[in-house]
């Protein structure tokens, strides 16, 4: 397989088109061999009216490198690639529903989003168990998600999330989009990820275009400050969850304080429009309005997380509640901070550095429980990160690019793009034409696959931990929902 490294921009004719049969082996033997499942998707352009080219990407994080290969793929189908490695399911479940492409041999093959009357939710006549349905429509703002638990009295044995209620067709608005309103859509990808995503969208634009956008310093700096944002989010909704109303209030007070940064930098309280192609660069004034926040946060939440942690009450609801295994959290292929809090190292800012991250690493924590307990401590360790690297890039010299956002795309070119978001690694991959149009958008937020561990940590849980499980998790619906 062709190995690339992040916002790399090949030729598309570069990438080998192997035969099915050798490219599932190929696929099989790199992820026993250590590689990561990050997409299989098919081009939507067929050879001819049965063949597809499907591609798939693998992540050598040792190496630093993305491994793609191709094949011709028809509805007849091919060895199903989950048999052998799990984490390969939600992507052929979803190759099945947009391509009717089939895995043969596929566990529990049914569509991924396409949600209908008769979808084959796990069941049983066993009159000792129970179903309980939970959604799609929520009380709050929250989006639309069905949850269907199978339980022996209070005990969930098997959750099932059916999330494809929207559409929104997302990928193909963007593909139809010039850069400049592209990067307004991928700001709606995720809406609590608007920094992260449009930087995704960003950078494999210009990677397209041959250039560089705006100062990579101030870029770094607006991610980490929405990571700060939602993981302190976070831990206030896990207070709420847990009848800490104090701890609720405090983190939520300290987030504001942090969105309003945000808000002071660039004109919105979620990043929107501080990611752009023309120049924007990192500022005096905006390095002292940092510098004046990083103190006050840091002296706050290290006396917020020993409140926390030194409450027994809080600690019995956290501890070995929600547990997600090291292997389990493997086999799923799971990212972000739901793969480190189960010991995992997947950090898109080390093992496929971008931007500033490639002049000023960042430290990366891991804490191995893998219980909500974990979730809520890495959660700590990575705000204290950021914080930290803040302060590192505001003493950084002042830097300035300049991309003009209406220029014109190589043709025939292949990209991936990938970030570490707050909620892990968002994936963004974009192939011309032979005009130098987008011909394939496809986008991957850390969600995608992220809900699967939700559903394992809830088995032989009492349904009651659910709220709290959801909220340790906090994955988006919409960035599942394209």
């Amino acid at each position: 397989m062709k190995p690339v490294k992040n916002h790399e921009s090949i030729l598309v004719s570069d990438i080998e088109i192997l035969s099915c049969e050798s490219f599932c082996k190929e696929c099989i033997a790199l992820c026993q061999g250590g590689a990561r499942v990050v997409e299989l998707f098919a081009l939507d352009r067929a050879k001819n009216k049965d063949d597809q080219l499907v591609f798939v990407v693998l992540a050598d994080d040792l190496n630093h490198q993305f491994l793609i290969g191709s094949t011709y793929m028809n509805k007849a189908g091919y060895p199903s690639l989950t048999q052998e490695i799990p984490a390969f399911s939600l992507f052929e479940r979803e190759l099945f529903e947009t391509t009717g492409i089939i895995p043969i041999g596929h566990p529990w093959l049914k569509p991924a989003r396409k949600i209908k009357a008769d979808y084959p939710f796990l069941d049983t006549d066993s009159d000792q168990l129970h179903r309980v349905g939970v959604g799609p429509v929520h009380a709050g703002i929250i989006e639309p998600g069905y949850f269907r638990f199978l339980c022996l009295g209070e005990k969930v044995l098997h959750l099932e999330i059916a999330l494809g209620f929207q559409h929104r067709g997302l990928e193909a608005l963007i593909q139809k989009s010039s850069m400049s309103k592209g990067i307004l859509l991928a700001e709606t990808i995720a809406g609590d990820t608007a920094v992260g995503h449009s930087l995704t969208y960003a950078m494999a634009m210009e990677a397209l275009a041959g250039c560089v956008g705006q100062s990579q310093i101030l870029r770094g700096v607006g991610l980490e400050l929405e990571r700060i944002a939602m993981h302190i989010g976070d831990l206030s909704g896990i207070c709420t969850d847990i009848a800490f109303t104090s701890g609720a209030a405090e983190f939520q007070a300290l987030r504001t304080k942090i969105i309003n940064t945000t808000q002071a930098i660039c004109g919105n309280r979620f990043g929107k429009s501080l990611i752009q192609f023309t120049s924007m660069p990192m500022t005096i004034q905006i390095s002292d309005l940092i510098k004046g926040l990083i103190p006050e946060t840091r002296i706050k939440l290290k006396a917020y997380q020993d409140a926390l942690f030194n409450a027994t009450s809080v600690l019995s609801r956290l501890e070995r509640t929600g547990t997600i295994p090291n292997h389990i959290a493997q086999k799923l292929g799971l990212s972000g901070f739901l793969a480190r809090s189960s010991g995992l190292s997947v950090d898109t800012r080390l093992s496929h550095p971008f931007g500033i991250y490639q002049q000023c690493s960042i430290q990366s924590h891991i804490v191995k429980s893998g219980d909500v307990s974990s979730r809520v401590m890495l959660r700590f360790l990575e705000v204290f990160a950021s914080l930290d690297y803040l302060e590192i890039l505001i003493n950084q010299n002042l830097d300035s690019n300049n991309c003009n956002d209406d220029k014109s795309l190589m043709p025939n070119r292949f990209v991936i793009s990938a970030v570490e978001g707050w909620r892990g690694e968002i994936i963004h991959i974009a192939i011309t034409d032979e005009t130098g149009h987008l011909m394939r958008y496809k986008i991957k937020d850390p969600s995608f696959h992220n809900w699967d561990g939700l559903a394992y940590a809830l088995r032989n849980e009492e349904i009651s931990d659910f709220p709290l499980c959801n909220k340790s998790c906090n994955l988006s619906y919409c960035g599942y929902d394209l």
